[in-house]
């Protein structure tokens, strides 16, 4: 529009240069001025020493207009607790008038609200529940942090600034706001203290250090199930295969050399794990009619640009097995309908096969497990990715993990075998209860040879001065590899319980130890209620 103080002469005797900067600055003003930079200077990029003017401007056109007005993806911490404490009182609002517009009207208003900025509707609760959340400012601001984090890391990948030339797999602000996430929940947990009915006191913070939160204990746990599996392979001679697995090049960003890639079609790291689950979930259905039965593990990791890829270790009982498994690999990740199978390089890089001894696996797996874990990175080792030019594994893991936090990818699965939870609860079960278990079993009955299972199954989680815990015993009690986990010896032992919290009623499974599959045996695990001081 030609301003009142000009004519349409003068608006014209403007340089062009000087319209598109104006143009510009009103389009990046709704990114964070960290990353706004890059994408002005890739704009110029392709305008000056290109000559292509239209390309640099829709370049700049499709990273900000995605981004909708009610996530504002600059917006501080700070603004995003007022929006937080916002909301809150809007629903209440709603709910003060809940019975004069009417409870389908206030439903809408609730699910509408969480539509807008990107939140997930509790769906899987009561109508109070999910009100008394609704209503709440630290509930929308925890789904808010997250939300607004994805858009703005969605934001930043599509601009073209993660890769191993700028960001390495995430931002550097969602690598900065988890540092910060991080801290404050450590500062909660240090500041919150709380007792057990014995009278043990203890902080939150002391009491997380002690499960699977802490990645050494995570780290230590993955490498016994690992060596659990090479165990149980050699004993059988079983065939190993490593498999990794790409996906299609519309999923990702940016080129290997650092160029964007023109077949990206805007899919987020989430959309890619979606689509390699989707992709697996048949090819395992496949699997499963042909008979083959296979163990393993599955690790995630980011490519440079963010996408996710696959590694996984996985055995069979023969060679006729080891090609159906092949075979199964690329119907469905290669040849199917939406595996792009004709592009360049799709037959070259999509699959890679490698045919290992079972402590070759274990030696590839572990490295994964450790360069990706948090705080376990490998010293005076570069990252594979970064070409050994900016990050070291240390640095490199703590950027995994912010990717892997922000897109809610889990990042390590167990592939066959048997009940992990199964395998941490045996862990609670104090030897009084096992004895008292196996003595209440009566002699001479067709079950007389449970009381040897579950020693075997209790002794292998067992981890003692001369004894360390044995995942490759602990499956052979459970029945072994052939045995699906729904059928396995032990059983975990669980009721649902109406329990009454911060949003009212809900239901919840509270696990109180293992039970033989048919009765015959029940061991309670020791639990404590707590209470905060």
């Amino acid at each position: 529009m030609v301003a009142q103080s000009m004519n349409v002469y003068q608006w014209l005797k403007i340089p062009r240069e000087v319209h598109q900067e104006k143009w510009l600055k009103q389009q990046l003003r709704l990114l964070p001025e960290k990353w706004a930079a890059r994408v002005e200077r890739r704009y110029w990029h392709l305008d000056k020493k290109h000559g292509r003017e239209l390309e640099a401007n829709i370049y700049v056109l499709e990273i900000v207009e995605p981004l909708s007005v009610d996530i504002d993806i600059s917006a501080s911490d700070s603004k995003i607790q007022d929006l937080a404490k916002y909301n809150a009182r809007h629903i209440e609002s709603g709910l003060l008038n809940c019975a004069v517009m009417g409870q389908a009207k206030f439903i809408d208003l609730m699910q509408g609200m969480c539509l807008r900025y990107g939140v997930a509707y509790p769906f899987a609760h009561e109508l109070e529940s999910i009100t008394a959340r609704l209503i709440c400012s630290a509930w929308w601001l925890r789904n808010l942090r997250s939300s607004f984090a994805r858009a703005r890391e969605k934001a930043c990948i599509d601009a073209g600034l993660v890769h191993k030339k700028a960001n390495l797999y995430c931002s550097d602000d969602t690598l900065e706001g988890r540092r910060a996430q991080i801290k404050r929940n450590q500062e909660l947990l240090e500041g919150v203290e709380i007792e057990s009915e014995s009278g043990e006191r203890m902080t939150l913070a002391q009491a997380a250090a002690a499960g699977m939160a802490n990645t050494h204990n995570r780290v230590n746990e993955l490498i016994t199930r690992t060596k659990g599996f090479q165990e149980l392979a050699d004993k059988y001679a079983h065939e190993c295969l490593f498999v990794t697995v790409t996906a299609p090049s519309r999923f990702h960003a940016v080129k290997a050399n650092g160029q964007p890639n023109p077949k990206y079609k805007g899919a987020t790291p989430r959309d890619t794990q979606q689509y390699l689950t989707k992709q697996w979930t048949r090819c395992r259905a496949l699997l499963a009619w042909h008979g083959v039965k296979f163990y393993g593990l599955r690790v995630v990791e980011p490519h440079h640009d963010a996408t996710p890829h696959w590694h996984l270790a996985l055995w069979v009982s023969d060679e006729a097995g080891l090609h159906k498994l092949r075979s199964a690999f690329k119907t469905y990740f290669l040849r199917g309908d939406d595996c792009d199978y004709l592009e360049r390089g799709a037959v070259l890089n999509r699959l890679k096969f490698k045919r290992c001894d079972s402590r070759g696996a274990v030696g590839y797996m572990l490295k994964y497990i450790i360069k990706n874990m948090r705080g376990h990175g490998i010293d005076g080792e570069s990252d594979d990715e970064s070409d050994g030019k900016k990050a070291t594994s240390e640095s490199g893991a703590e950027r995994v993990e912010a990717w892997a936090s922000t897109w809610r990818i889990r990042q390590f699965q167990q592939i066959g075998g048997h009940s992990v939870s199964v395998w941490r609860e045996l862990r609670r079960v104090e030897q009084s209860e096992l004895e008292a278990s196996i003595d209440g079993l009566e002699p001479n009955t067709p079950f007389s040879f449970v009381d040897t299972y579950i020693y075997k199954a209790w002794q292998s989680v067992q981890k003692r001065e001369n004894h360390n815990a044995n995942f490759a015993e602990f499956i052979e009690a459970m029945g072994g590899l052939d045995v699906k986990p729904k059928e396995s010896f032990l059983q975990l032992a669980n009721n649902c319980a109406l329990e009454y919290g911060r949003y009212g009623r809900d239901y919840v499974y509270k696990k109180w130890g293992v039970i033989e599959r048919y009765g015959n045996a029940v061991l309670k695990s020791k639990r404590e209620s707590w209470v905060r001081v």
